[in-house]
């Protein structure tokens, strides 16, 4: 997979923070929209095979598959290229955003108070906030 970044997943709704930031006249568009978001680098998937629909045909039917794929008795489900990687770019940001709360919580163990239970009680509450979505 490269680096280079080949969209942004950005959850909605934006914050005002998120907001300020692409409405800002401060760098490239493409920049504003990084800053707000999760880059995605990924979402090259192996293809399977390819489904056609001819003019002259009554329904759709399979074009070619790659045989070394599959084995005997295999039943595969289809999914569009788009929806597929729209789900892997909702699936890297939401290891981002959790990486981030972990993040959070290992600072909070690490620079906390002389207080083990109150280093904890911060540390539960960063990973909470992680698993809710930042709703907490």
């Amino acid at each position: 997979m490269s680096d280079k970044p080949t969209g942004v997943f950005v959850r909605l709704p934006l914050s005002n923070e998120q907001l300020g930031k692409l409405l800002a006249p401060i760098g490239t568009l493409n920049e504003r929209m990084i800053s707000i978001g999760t880059p995605v680098t990924g979402g090259e998937l192996t293809c399977t095979g390819t489904i056609a629909w001819f003019e002259k045909d009554r329904e759709p039917s399979l074009a070619s598959y790659c045989p070394a794929l599959f084995k005997a008795g295999d039943s595969v489900p289809v999914t569009s290229l788009p929806i597929a990687q729209a789900q892997i770019a909702a699936l890297e940001a939401e290891v981002v955003r959790l990486r981030g709360g972990l993040e959070k919580a290992h600072l909070s163990a690490i620079l906390g108070d002389v207080d083990p239970i109150a280093d904890l009680e911060c540390c539960r509450k960063h990973i909470e906030e992680a698993l809710k979505g930042g709703a907490a």
